[in-house]
């Protein structure tokens, strides 16, 4: 499939198969409105996967009286040894910004089409090499 004209089911629900589950776990590191947390299992320190989600409530503006959006994310990095023996840290970073008047169906949606741009078909190419066809 292509990006160009790609299909996204909005409002549809995934369910992740296959993989390993792997349990992040708090680490210490603090993070301002958030909790970083790392793999555990890692053998090699050097290379231990780490996960940091991050919230920013909405806020009442006292001078206008409107409210903020709100915004939430989650960055994952995957530390990786390149053959130089050189460090680089690949990462996906997923965040969404949501109004306090959206419904929760609202919000869903836009979790299920960003959950669409990360792993549907139509965005396969797209991910892999930046096709834009």
């Amino acid at each position: 499939m292509a990006l160009q004209n790609a299909s996204i089911p909005v409002g549809a629900t995934y369910t992740p198969a296959g993989g390993t589950a792997t349990t992040f776990s708090p680490d210490g590191v603090e993070v301002k409105g958030g909790l970083h947390q790392s793999d555990p299992t890692a053998t090699d320190m050097r290379v231990q996967k780490s996960l940091t989600s991050k919230n920013r409530p909405a806020r009442l503006d006292p001078v206008t009286g409107e409210w903020t959006k709100a915004k939430r994310g989650h960055t994952f990095v995957f530390p990786k040894i390149l053959a130089s023996g050189k460090m680089t840290f690949p990462l996906i970073r997923i965040e969404v910004e949501v109004h306090p008047e959206q419904t929760q169906g609202e919000i869903d949606a836009m979790f299920s089409a960003g959950t669409a741009a990360c792993c549907d078909a139509d965005f396969l190419s797209f991910n892999r090499t930046g096709n834009l066809s």
